[in-house]
């Protein structure tokens, strides 16, 4: 079992406190060790920490523990959210189209995703 450490932002971090998102994806990064999302397991543990709009942490805000119950890999944007759900991964958002240009607006996802796709961690149990 592996222990995720992933930044939220802190609109996502409620949806997740809430228990309206129910899936977690990441865009691989083989290169980083702690962004090498294609070693996921079900099992692992994903915790959850709250960051503002630059990625800095909102440190008044507890982290979120859940285990994952399932992990899955896709190619495309397309395929992950019509396989997942799109208000599973993105509560809220109207289109698939409007999700992509959430994916493209992280540094370095677009370039991710084309060349290893996304990761879906279908959230389970809250630990935490």
């Amino acid at each position: 079992m592996a222990v995720w450490k992933l930044g939220v932002i802190e609109p996502v971090y409620h949806q997740l406190l809430r228990n309206a998102k129910k899936v977690e994806t990441r865009a691989p990064d083989p290169s980083n060790p702690e962004k090498d999302y294609g070693l996921m397991m079900p099992g692992d543990e994903l915790h959850f920490h709250a960051v503002d709009e630059e990625f800095k942490p909102i440190v008044d805000l507890p982290v979120l523990g859940f285990l994952a119950d399932a992990v899955r890999e896709y190619q495309t944007i397309e395929d992950c959210l019509r396989a997942e759900g799109l208000q599973l991964v993105f509560p809220g958002i109207a289109s698939i189209e409007a999700a992509t240009q959430i994916y493209y607006s992280f540094p370095d996802y677009p370039e991710r995703i084309q060349k290893y796709g996304l990761v879906a961690a279908e959230l389970g149990k809250r630990l935490f």
